[in-house]
């Protein structure tokens, strides 16, 4: 079977290629970059809508099957969980982004979140989706670039306590607990 990774991300690109050769390895895989293809407009109103608009777009151009992933990562306050992104508009416009929700963290005492993934793949003409969502602890502290040293998720979220410990990850751990959660998701969509 041909697949396409319909996603602009070449991070995203990097980790799907990785979990489908890992679970479908009789997949040959493409991706939107080396077909240099123009993204579609996401304008949903949910990541949801937005995974959808991108998944019947590239196969309307295409006729091939296609996969897509969309993420975003939520903040928990007083029991609701908001987007990162809706969190922008409370920053001042000298920050960058980055900057900005490290200050709204400490300020709110943020200490918990989810980072809410979203695939979906027409395979066949037919539109499947699955979701996974990781708990996240949410860590201000101490700050790597360096990917080899240990880091928290994103530089400064993390997943959930296990055993009682905060685990702190480096890339490459981290790459490797994204694929551990999200393999069984792609597998059931991208079952035979």
């Amino acid at each position: 079977m041909e697949l396409v990774i319909a996603t602009g991300n070449s991070n995203r690109i990097g980790r799907l290629e990785k979990i489908i050769t890992t679970i479908r390895p009789d997949i040959h895989l493409t991706n939107i970059f080396d077909l240099n293809i123009n993204p579609p407009q996401e304008n949903g109103s949910t990541q949801a809508d937005n995974l959808l608009i991108k998944l019947k777009y590239y196969y309307r151009l295409l006729g091939k099957n296609i996969i897509s992933e969309d993420d975003i990562i939520e903040f928990k306050i007083k029991n609701k969980y908001f987007p990162v992104v809706s969190l922008n508009q409370f920053l001042p416009p000298d920050k960058d982004p980055f900057t900005g929700w490290l200050e709204y963290i400490k300020k709110k005492g943020i200490t918990s979140g989810q980072l809410v993934k979203s695939y979906g793949a027409v395979i066949d003409g037919e539109i499947k989706t699955g979701q996974v969502i990781i708990p996240l602890v949410i860590k201000t502290g101490q700050i790597y670039q360096n990917p080899v040293k240990k880091n928290v998720l994103n530089n400064f979220i993390g997943p959930k306590k296990i055993r009682k410990t905060f685990v702190e990850m480096t890339i490459m751990e981290r790459d490797g607990y994204m694929q551990t959660q999200c393999s069984p998701v792609l597998k059931k969509l991208l079952a035979k």
